[in-house]
């Protein structure tokens, strides 16, 4: 299952990049994240992260590394050990466009796949993707506050 959102953020990409490329700020800006740590290496490509999260009922834990890396302009992490929960699944990128010295164009891709049989795996996975995108485009509108 695929979520996409994207929005125009009223922060320099400088900004807007280093807090949200670095997943120890998930739990300050998205909502189902409300725990994040470095495991491993420091803030860019091959560092790891866990994170538990909480979407549509569904607790998740699980390590992330990021395997994409071009400062200010895109990131992008998978996961690379679950821990808890029914995720099989799981990478977020992010792209970045500086419009203006005060103005960024932030794009969230982000991409899972349950580990369940269906037909409950569909209906959870469009229900998760409902929230989740609610959820992104709710974060997003937190960064221009930054």
């Amino acid at each position: 299952m695929k979520v996409v959102v994207e929005r125009v953020v009223k922060s320099p990409v400088q900004r807007v990049f280093w807090f949200t490329a670095d997943g120890e700020n998930a739990p300050k800006w998205i909502e189902s994240i409300y725990e994040a740590r470095r495991v491993a290496g420091q803030l860019g490509k091959g560092s790891r992260v866990y994170y538990r999260a909480e979407v549509a009922g569904s607790e998740f834990e699980f390590i992330t590394e990021a395997i994409e890396w071009e400062p200010l302009r895109r990131f992008r992490d998978i996961m690379v050990e679950k821990l808890r929960g029914p995720l099989r699944e799981y990478s977020l990128e992010g792209l970045y466009e500086q419009l203006s010295p005060r103005k960024t164009r932030v794009k969230l891709i982000l991409e899972f796949q349950l580990d369940m049989p269906q037909p409950a795996k569909a209906i959870l996975e469009k229900l998760i993707a409902y929230k989740l995108r609610r959820s992104l485009m709710d974060s997003l509108r937190k960064l221009d506050r930054l």
